[in-house]
């Protein structure tokens, strides 16, 4: 009895963050995040309230950030899956869907690595989205001056703009996640003040869809679809670490654990 009240609970919670709405049949699962930004900038926070935000939505939410050198200005990686069943994949994230960078010295080509067309980048700049005109058009691509508005709401330091709270803001607007979702997810964190930055980055977020009649370079596509091109049947779908020579995707390429045979494949 206990247990079917508090599973009652939940199901009204969450339909107040959504407003009354399902907000899950419009989110594109599995979801894989990618984060990219510098210690003391709250990369691995911002992994962390996405997964938070998704969870609190009634999905199941797998986060974890890579630190490298651990001081700080250091480049900082953090991933987040989400999706409607258990995550069992604890590898890093290859190929995200969705692309937050905290930092926009950051943003390069490299940062880029498995990044397929048609994904969603999320900078943080000053500069406007005119400025990326005729660059990057292959991706859903948004600008947020982040940092700006975390100066503005005294969120970090003179030194050290903790732009995360902001970043999670506008990346809410850019996916359709309700507001009340987010101040939610902020109050049970104890960062109300942070509400206010999140609120002023959903408005100001400029989006451009991604263009679909581009013809874009064929190891571009292949690096981003990671695809085996000995299993065309097998297109699009990720492989888990296939150890099979045939393969031009190995375990080892992927900094995985090798020796481990290919679910998707299903070669040993």
């Amino acid at each position: 009895m206990k247990r079917e009240k508090k599973d009652s609970k939940d199901q009204e919670r969450r339909s107040t963050l959504s407003g009354g709405n399902d907000v899950q049949p419009h989110i594109p699962l599995p979801l894989e995040i990618r984060v990219h930004g510098r210690g003391g900038q709250g990369g691995v926070t911002c992994a962390k309230l996405c997964a938070l935000v998704y969870s609190n939505l009634g999905l199941f939410a797998q986060t974890f950030g890579d630190y490298g050198m651990e001081r700080a200005g250091a480049p900082v990686r953090a991933y987040t899956r989400v999706d409607r069943n258990p995550i069992k994949n604890r590898n890093k994230v290859y190929t995200p869907d969705h692309l937050l960078i905290l930092d926009p010295s950051l943003f390069g080509e490299g940062i880029l690595e498995g990044v397929r067309p048609g994904a969603l980048i999320l900078l943080n700049t000053q500069e406007s989205l005119a400025a990326f005109e005729g660059r990057y058009e292959q991706f859903r691509f948004a600008t947020v001056n982040a940092t700006g508005i975390a100066r503005k709401w005294g969120i970090g330091s003179s030194a050290v703009v903790i732009v995360n709270t902001s970043i999670v803001g506008a990346y809410a607007r850019l996916v359709d996640l309700p507001t009340a979702a987010i101040e939610e997810t902020f109050s049970l964190l104890g960062l109300q003040r942070d509400i206010g930055a999140a609120r002023d980055a959903y408005d100001s977020v400029e989006i451009r869809e991604a263009r679909t009649d581009l013809e874009l370079p064929e190891s571009t596509s292949a690096r981003g679809e990671r695809h085996c091109e000995f299993h065309p049947n097998l297109e699009r779908k990720r492989c888990g670490g296939c150890r099979a020579s045939a393969c031009p995707y190995p375990a080892a390429a992927l900094g995985l654990r090798t020796g481990v045979p290919c679910a998707v494949h299903e070669l040993v």
